[in-house]
């Protein structure tokens, strides 16, 4: 057998100390992963109870984030779970937007979409545009809760559909609203039946049908909708 001398240390004495510092090295990354796991667990303190909006599914997770109109929780076992934010009970709706408005200010978001805004004497928007903007999908209409003061809003030629009307049941305070050449359809009307100050509705070039806006009239007689 040949023993090579390396710096007065034998091949075999430096494979055996290389192997012994790998094995050391790959028992500290087990433990790095180990601890790293753990960590990522769900704090009891974090933890509420999230209701579908049917009100038939609850589940207990924290909240990581909100984006893209995704809410992503995560379980006390560490599980992560997307839900779509108008699949939530309102009360959670609402706790999601609280929190997300630390991080994002709702009106700055809405600017860089390109919306034109008018403020009243109070600095509460009263009126927001967002006409002909093909990039404004229904995800965007989330920054829209937070403008319970809003008497005028123009939607007309986005990307809005059904889904993301529900996005406007709180804005109660509407006086006009226009979602003509939008995706909406006899479905998403449902939504704007709460809507009891609304004078003005523009539906034109949607595929609405007259029986569903004969419902939506018994809920607001005093409105005037163009379809």
């Amino acid at each position: 057998m040949v023993v090579v001398l390396v710096g007065g240390v034998t091949r075999d004495s430096a494979v055996q100390v290389r192997n012994k510092l790998m094995t050391r090295h790959l028992i500290a990354i087990s433990c790095l992963l180990t601890w790293c796991c753990s960590t990522q667990v769900a704090d009891g303190a974090d933890l509420r109870t999230w209701t579908s909006k049917s009100g038939k599914y609850t589940v207990k997770a924290e909240l990581l984030s909100f984006a893209e109109g995704v809410v992503t929780l995560r379980r006390a076992d560490g599980r992560k779970i997307e839900i779509p934010i108008a699949k939530l009970s309102p009360d959670d709706r609402k706790h999601v937007l609280t929190a997300g408005r630390r991080k994002v200010d709702p009106v700055k978001a809405l600017e860089k979409l390109g919306a034109t805004m008018r403020r009243n004497e109070r600095g509460e928007v009263v009126m927001l545009i967002l006409s002909r903007n093909k990039k404004v999908t229904d995800a965007d209409l989330v920054h829209l809760e937070g403008l319970i003061n809003l008497q005028s809003l123009i939607l007309w030629g986005t990307q809005v559909s059904d889904a993301g009307l529900i996005h406007l049941e709180g804005l109660t305070k509407l006086e006009a609203l226009s979602l003509a050449e939008t995706k909406i359809s006899d479905a998403g009307l449902m939504h704007l039946r709460g809507l009891a100050k609304l004078q003005q509705l523009y539906l034109d070039r949607t595929p609405v049908t007259n029986e569903a806006v004969a419902e939506l009239k018994k809920s607001l007689p005093k409105c005037m909708i163009h379809y």
